[in-house]
């Protein structure tokens, strides 16, 4: 029930902007994630996020995020796969708050 209410939703995001664009947001620190997202997010319906490269991540980015996404009107869905592009899997191993 859950998926399917996510699935209803992004498809009204994706209706209500004309676009189905997805933010990819591979960066390494707080700072440039919620400044990223600040000029993105109202032209974005999905943010992909992968926390765990981001050096310096804290609940308060969480909330910043949740607080940009309901504002500017799209979901956040966070990539937890650890079989990714090589440059992405080195950050989530090596670099992230996971190191």
């Amino acid at each position: 029930k859950q998926v399917y209410q996510r699935r209803v939703r992004l498809i009204q995001i994706i209706l209500r902007k004309k676009s189905n664009l997805c933010l990819s947001a591979d960066v390494t620190s707080s700072q440039e994630l919620v400044e990223l997202v600040e000029k993105v997010g109202p032209h974005i319906c999905l943010l992909k996020t992968h926390i765990d490269i981001v050096t310096d991540f804290t609940a308060d980015v969480v909330q910043k995020l949740q607080k940009l996404a309901k504002e500017h009107d799209f979901l956040i869905f966070e990539d937890r796969k650890f079989a990714d592009l090589g440059s992405t899997v080195q950050k989530q191993f090596s670099e992230g708050f996971l190191e």
